[in-house]
């Protein structure tokens, strides 16, 4: 971290930055780093999980096969070093047909869950169970599951080579309507609420948050920083339909 900040002075020289890195979609071949990537920066450290006292025996193997499953829709995408081809940030998207799929969630394809993974779950599906027809859509591209080397995090890299753009060219290109997003940290909210065209459709707070299943409120071990949990959409197209 500091060597990259202080050999190379990146925050002051984004041409400099822009040179250093190679965005692309990622395929199988990407699969080893990716999981090296998650399982250091992303399985322990997402928000979300913390808030919800997942620990490793939870998570399993099963962030490397929500990797593999989303990975098929040819929309996540990696930064890596020219240098060394290191990748230092990951962000999966994938693609939601009514029609075809449904709201499918990755983690209802893998069996086995912990009884503390399946409240993670079942939070999650509370956030996005009517994105169809609350957006009045048959077809979106969800945003999800991102993580970044803290070594290269906050420099505007995402931004600095146009990625939010290119999934934005895919959603378009598959004929989805909308981008949707979701997003348990304070950072994100913060980076998605000044990205033009997108707002907010919906905010669950941590402490108000009941099951569904049991009707209660769930154990957490509620953040000071990261509060509550946004969904956020970006219109795409055209169609002749309502829309928010």
């Amino acid at each position: 971290m500091n060597q990259l900040r202080n050999d190379t002075n990146v925050k002051d020289s984004r041409k400099e930055l822009a040179s250093m890195f190679e965005p692309r979609i990622l395929t199988d071949a990407d699969l080893p780093q990716v999981f090296e990537l998650l399982d250091k920066h992303y399985t322990l450290k997402n928000p979300l999980r913390q808030i919800f006292k997942i620990t490793e025996d939870d998570v399993g193997d099963r962030d490397k096969e929500r990797a593999r499953i989303k990975i098929k829709d040819k929309a996540s995408f990696g930064l890596f070093r020219k240098d060394n081809n290191q990748l230092v940030r990951v962000g999966f998207n994938t693609i939601h047909d009514r029609n075809l799929d449904g709201l499918k969630r990755s983690d209802s394809e893998i069996k086995g869950h912990s009884p503390g993974y399946e409240k993670v779950i079942r939070f999650a599906k509370f956030l996005e169970h009517d994105i169809f027809d609350l957006l009045n859509t048959d077809r979106f591209m969800l945003m999800s599951m991102g993580a970044s080397d803290p070594a290269y995090a906050r420099l505007g890299l995402w931004d600095l080579y146009g990625l939010t753009e290119k999934v934005e060219d895919i959603a378009r290109q598959t004929g989805c309507e909308y981008m949707v997003g979701t997003s348990v940290s304070l950072y994100s909210q913060k980076i998605v609420e000044r990205s033009p065209g997108f707002r907010m459709i919906r905010e669950v707070k941590f402490a108000d948050y009941v099951d569904p299943l049991t009707g209660k409120k769930p154990d957490l071990e509620l953040s000071p920083i990261h509060t509550n949990a946004m969904v956020f959409c970006k219109r795409l197209s055209d169609a002749n339909k309502s829309k928010l």
